[in-house]
This record gives C-alpha cells, structure tokens and sequence, in this order.
C-alpha cells in the first residue's frame, strides 16, 4: 500500500482492522465474497492458459499425490467458499495483533511522527 507519510498512522490502523475483520464471519460481506470468487476463479483460469501454466498446476497435483482432476476441484472449492471458511482460516492463520509493517519513507518525518501497531514498526531510511 502506498500512502502519503502523514497518512502512515491512519493506514496502518486500516489494515489491522480489515485483518482483524477476517476473522470475523459476520463482517464478510456477500459482495467482498462475490469479487473474491470471481478474482480467484480468474486468476485460476488465467494460470491454465499457458503450457507452461498448465504444466506447473499437474506437476503440483503430482507432487500433492493427487490426480489430474483436482485442478478442476479446486474451481468448486473456490465456488463455495463461505464467509464462515475464510472466518476459520483468519482465525487459524491472521494475527491483527501481531501485524508487524515496513515503513519506507521519510525517516525525519516517521521518527517525530511515531506509528504505533500491534506487531511493531520497522524503518527503511534511504
């Protein structure tokens, strides 16, 4: 994400919040399900298009020890993602309070100007 540095407050904290809402099915909503289906299944189809595409996902079915078939599995599976899946794997996998950021950007304005967030704030100064 980029953001104007005096910003760096407030979009650190949006991020930790749209984390946190993962983790909460009541807060997915059915339109966020909707564009994140048809994104994926997108992506999914573009990745088949090539040879080269089409080769890498067999070889991944291959090396998981499954058939051919699976890649096609996989656009079920994405067509019945709920928000109560994404909910269980937020819960499992996102830690909000543990989020820690990188921050680029003016290092005289970042250090008279403190971020504060969950998981810390690590500078890169130029």
């Amino acid at each position: 994400m980029v953001v104007p540095v005096q910003a760096v407050g407030d979009a650190a904290a949006s991020i930790v919040g749209e984390l946190s809402r993962l983790c909460d099915a009541s807060q997915i909503t059915s339109e966020e399900m909707s564009l994140a289906r048809t994104v994926e299944l997108a992506r999914l189809s573009a990745s088949l298009d090539t040879a080269a595409g089409l080769g890498s996902a067999l070889v991944g079915a291959h090396l998981a020890g499954e058939p051919p078939e699976s890649i096609l599995q996989t656009y079920r599976r994405v067509e019945h993602v709920t928000p109560a899946d994404v909910a269980e794997v937020g819960r499992r996998w996102v830690r909000p309070e543990h989020a820690p950021m990188v921050v680029v950007g003016d290092w005289r304005w970042l250090i008279s100007h403190p971020v504060r967030v969950p998981g810390g704030v690590a500078f890169i100064t130029h």
